[in-house]
């Protein structure tokens, strides 16, 4: 099952819940019991990412670097 990723738009808190994507939204901070969150995404790693993309034709640049 996917873990999502949340900051509680009342308290602050970041928090992670383990379920199904039509779920995900129904998740309530486990501090404050607030509902407004926003989703943060997590990087997957690195070298993980690289290697699906360069399987894929697609050119990653380096950390901190954007294409111009």
């Amino acid at each position: 099952m996917p873990k999502y990723s949340f900051v509680c738009q009342k308290c602050q808190e970041e928090f992670t819940v383990k379920t199904v994507f039509e779920e995900k939204w129904d998740a309530v901070c486990p501090i404050c019991g607030g509902k407004e969150k926003r989703e943060v995404f997590k990087p997957m790693g690195y070298g993980f990412k690289n290697d699906i993309c360069r399987k894929m034709g697609i050119e990653i640049p380096p950390p901190g670097q954007f294409p111009k």
